[in-house]
């Protein structure tokens, strides 16, 4: 063997260990560049998913705030509305109210309510108040109960919109047929 082939064997061995220590070194960094993509891609999606799910959340907050409001908007116009109608309806049957007042059957309804308080009162003394706006019944009113109750009748200087109030000191009590009264207490009863 000359120096020729044995350069040529030396050069074909070290080349054949410098090529499968390259391939092999070669490998391993794809290998590690492979594992290194995995990790990146896998944080990047979990770093993706974070991120949209607090985008997600985000937006559910937002239209969360913004249905609630329009449901707060909502109500509050109801409520409005309801007020308005409430309003307009005790409006109407005090106007009723006030129409009832002109009829003969408001008389009637007046001795009526002098009536239930004489029941009430006995034998006893009490007094009957009647709006000022029903002075024109005064005088009927009082020749009723000086005939039939021991009441004394007088104008109240208390605005009630009509009927009477009774206070009848014996049992404790002040009958209130007012028409105010009246009113207020059915307003309370509304509910929409």
């Amino acid at each position: 063997m000359n120096l020729d082939d044995k350069l040529k064997q030396f050069l074909d061995v070290t080349s054949g260990d410098a090529r499968a220590k390259s391939a092999n070194e070669v490998s391993e960094y794809k290998e590690k560049m492979a594992k290194s993509f995995e990790e990146y891609k896998k944080t990047a999606e979990e770093k993706a998913s974070s991120q949209h799910e607090v985008t997600v959340a985000t937006a559910l907050r937002e239209n969360s705030t913004k249905v609630t409001k329009h449901i707060a908007d909502k109500r509050k116009e109801l409520q409005d509305r309801q007020a308005e109608l409430k309003s307009e309806l005790i409006g109407q049957v005090r106007d009723m109210l006030i129409d009832f007042k002109k009829t003969d059957e408001y008389s009637a309804y007046l001795i009526e309510c002098v009536k239930k308080a004489g029941n009430i009162a006995g034998d006893s003394q009490f007094t009957v108040f009647i709006d000022k706006s029903d002075e024109a019944y005064l005088e009927t009113v009082r020749a009723f109960a000086k005939e039939n109750t021991k009441a004394e009748v007088y104008i109240s200087e208390e605005l009630f919109v009509g009927g009477i109030r009774a206070d009848i000191p014996v049992r404790n009590i002040i009958l209130d047929e007012s028409f105010a009264t009246k009113l207020s207490e059915e307003e309370q009863k509304i509910i929409f």
